[in-house]
């Protein structure tokens, strides 16, 4: 037996998937699957209800969906062509029912354990159509069969996909049988929370006052001798309720900012109290439900993090997935779904087909690709750097850096009208330019015109002295490039400087979106920056020449419109510094006591 085979059978073992025959000896099979577990209604039930508990699930299925399914036979893919692949190619109508297909089977795996794949020809249309169901939602009455509330035509395909309990595999398993009374933890704790926030919206208690007190009524005065007049405790609890509800109808009255009078013996203000109606667990109840959600979050099968969030990443990061967690958490689940399948659906499907027996059947499985999940590291600064030093392929340039190498690439002709404008506001030689365009299909020589004669070269009759140069000539020479070379290192840090206040400009004004791992002074590489702002994001970049002119015997003028002409090039045209282009800058200044 092939290994491969092999394999494959010892992978049905532990992952549950059967077809339902719905025919007389069937039905009874049927009947006994289709009864939900007391625990599955109850997890169905915290689904609906608990927020933590719903994320959790439609988390890993919408991870799950992620995944792309394919046929492989004794372990290689199968072209196009084979029934295998066309029986795949139909399966919940193709890869985007089938994303749906497996977010909903994620869903089913993390609350109840089990599902039903439904199928079934419409007699109209011809079509097959598929359906996945909790096995509760497969019903049949009077002879007519229905799946989630739609009406079956025919006899049905029914498969039956389950995760196998380890002491039962006949029976289903799912991450939220353990956590069962975690979500009831959670439940209560709420509807303690919500009881309490009802109690104290229905009253703040009771204040407790003795009979002795006496409070004065402000403004009001006996008719008959004016003085103040007191009251007791009813009055006392009537002004209070008038100046409440004063304060709460207008904000600004001074009843919400002047205290209320209230006088009464030291011996009697001891006995005034305050009865709650709350529990000091209140205190410490979402202190408790808190660490009821950690415990919910270990008891699933993901990572912890999504739902406690820790750093960068918290429950609403759906995608912040590393490569453990794929192969810790979603691969061993997409395994067991995909061998499930194959066992229920595919291989049954399959000996349909007179021309494949059942052991070439067998031969058959399928496979989740996972490689839609994983997070590609950001590689675009060290392409961008390898493909400069050219060590890397435009290709792989453009693919690392986030395009896409069949549509972005430019066209020839786009190829050579920027061949044409490097050419025009370079400094290549004639012979240069005309190879380089020769090599693009471009002839730069008009129709009709002689080409222009080489250069004769120089006859030494004519120049008959072959001796060394004269010392202070060579000593000019060597000065000058001394001079050229101080030069460029100076114009080489204004450069680096003046590119990186542009890239601070960018993503502070302009707010051009980078990565943060490019540096600023690369940031232009990356973000293209329109015409009209290259100015602005280089003003105020390159101040101060005339200190250092003079050192560098130049005209402080001309040198800064030549750098500045330098970055502004470099900006708008995207291209990266180098030392090469800006030394053909340097050598074209002129010194000032030359």
């Amino acid at each position: 037996m092939p290994r491969v085979e092999k394999q494959l059978q010892q992978r049905s073992l532990t992952a549950s998937g059967r077809q339902i025959k719905m025919d007389s000896t069937g039905i009874a099979d049927y009947r006994n699957w289709k009864k939900a577990e007391a625990w599955q209604d109850e997890a169905w039930r915290f689904y609906d209800i608990i927020g933590e508990f719903e994320y959790a699930a439609n988390w890993v299925g919408n991870l799950l969906s992620r995944a792309k399914l394919a046929v492989k036979k004794d372990g290689e893919p199968v072209g196009d062509n084979d029934p295998a692949a066309q029986l795949l190619n139909n399966f919940f109508g193709g890869p985007e029912g089938q994303a749906q297909m497996l977010r909903m089977l994620g869903v089913h795996h993390t609350v109840a354990g089990d599902a039903l794949i439904v199928s079934w020809t419409d007699s109209a249309t011809g079509d097959d159509q598929f359906e996945l169901a909790a096995p509760k939602n497969f019903k049949t009455a009077g002879g007519v069969k229905t799946v989630n509330g739609r009406k079956i035509e025919g006899a049905p395909f029914v498969a039956k996909v389950w995760n196998p309990h380890p002491s039962d595999p006949e029976r289903s398993n799912a991450p939220s049988r353990a956590a069962l009374p975690v979500l009831s933890e959670i439940e209560k704790l709420t509807m303690h929370v919500a009881a309490q926030i009802d109690s104290r919206l229905t009253t703040a208690g009771m204040l407790l006052l003795p009979n002795e007190a006496t409070f004065t009524a402000a403004g009001d005065k006996n008719a008959s001798d004016g003085s103040i007049a007191q009251g007791g405790t009813d009055a006392f609890a009537e002004a209070l309720q008038d100046v409440m509800s004063t304060a709460i109808g207008d904000r600004g009255s001074a009843a919400a900012n002047v205290p209320i009078i209230f006088t009464a013996d030291g011996e009697h203000l001891k006995n005034i109290k305050l009865l709650k109606f709350w529990s000091e667990l209140d205190a410490k109840t979402l202190e408790i439900r808190d660490a009821a959600i950690r415990r919910l979050a270990l008891s699933m099968d993901m990572p912890p993090e999504v739902l406690l969030g820790t750093g960068d990443s918290n429950h609403w990061a759906a995608w912040s997935v590393d490569e453990s967690s794929i192969k810790s958490h979603t691969e061993p689940t997409l395994l067991h779904l995909c061998a499930a399948i194959t066992d229920a659906w595919l291989r049954p499907a399959l000996k349909l087909d007179p021309n494949i027996d059942s052991e070439n059947a067998s031969r058959y499985g399928i496979f989740a690709d996972t490689s839609d999940l994983r997070l590609r590291p950001n590689r675009s600064k060290e392409a961008v750097e390898l493909w400069d030093r050219g060590a890397l392929s435009d290709q792989a340039l453009i693919r690392e850096t986030g395009f896409n190498p069949k549509d972005d690439v430019p066209d020839d002709n786009e190829t050579k009208r920027r061949l044409l404008r490097a050419i025009a506001s370079g400094s290549a030689t004639p012979e240069m330019v005309a190879q380089a365009a020769e090599a693009f299909g471009v002839y730069l020589e008009a129709e009709g015109e002689e080409p222009n004669e080489s250069r004769p070269r120089p006859s030494l009759k004519e120049h008959p002295d072959q001796g060394p140069p004269d010392q202070d000539e060579a000593e000019k020479r060597a000065e000058r490039r001394a001079r050229q070379s101080a030069l460029l290192s100076a114009s080489e840090q204004v450069v680096f400087r003046a590119l990186e206040r542009a890239g601070n400009k960018m993503g502070n004004q302009l707010k051009l979106k980078v990565h943060k791992d490019v540096a600023p002074s690369e940031a232009y590489l990356f973000a293209k920056v329109p015409e009209n702002q290259a100015d602005f994001v280089l003003e105020g970049a390159i101040t101060h020449l005339d200190r250092f002119a003079d050192d560098h015997h130049v005209d402080a003028e001309t040198w800064t419109k030549a750098v500045y002409e330098y970055c502004y090039n470099l900006v708008v045209k995207q291209k990266r510094y180098s030392k090469t282009s800006l030394e053909r800058v340097v050598k074209r200044l002129e010194f000032t006591d030359d």
